[in-house]
């Protein structure tokens, strides 16, 4: 409930910052006191951050941030549904659960960590690379993998359509996070559009 009372107070925050630096940028550009001040209240602040909002908000950070949601989401659902379950269903869970983590992580090995591994760079590095820049969601959609096949084992998710259930609940409690984001995005490529 915290959450509720403080995503306002803080995307509150970020709008009045906000305008203050549009006001800021308009009066250090009228004034020449700081010689390389774009003004975001202008003909090119303005064409600026239209062209750019979509592109400023949707980065590979917010792609992490919803993977991480979706992981979060099924292994918080997954747990406390499957401590119903009797003990030899979770044991026959764990182990299932055990062997897709061991599955995904030779997959992951063998994409990434053999020479000429389809995941390196063109020049053989690690970093960076495809697999430096799908390091989050690789490991996201593993702990997907493995907390629905222990969801699945233990009954805690009865059918597929209860594991995409529990993706939407991650999406869903990390919503305030998301639009956090957005206004904390947005207000830093403003910063760095008027102080370039």
């Amino acid at each position: 409930m915290k959450t509720e009372r403080l995503l306002p107070i803080l995307v509150g925050l970020l709008l009045v910052a906000q305008a203050v630096l549009a006001l800021l940028s308009w009066f250090l550009s009228a004034t020449s006191m700081a010689g390389s001040v774009r003004t975001l209240i202008s003909a090119e602040g303005v064409r600026w951050f239209c062209a750019t909002l979509t592109h400023v908000v949707g980065s590979p950070f917010l792609a992490c941030l919803i993977f991480m949601a979706m992981a979060w989401g099924t292994l918080s659902r997954c747990r406390p549904a499957a401590q119903h379950a009797p003990s030899s269903r979770r044991r026959l869970a764990s182990r299932l659960a055990l062997v897709v983590l061991l599955i995904c992580l030779v997959l992951i090995a063998m994409l990434a960590f053999v020479p000429h591994a389809m995941l390196l760079s063109a020049t053989g590095h690690l970093w960076p690379s495809p697999f430096s820049r799908a390091l989050v969601p690789l490991f996201c959609i593993c702990a997907i993998a493995v907390a629905a096949v222990y969801g699945r084992a233990s009954r805690a998710f009865l059918s597929f359509a209860d594991v995409v259930r529990s993706w939407a609940a991650g999406v869903a409690s990390a919503s305030p996070l998301l639009v956090l984001y957005v206004f904390a995005v947005v207000f830093y490529a403003s910063l760095r559009f008027v102080f370039q």
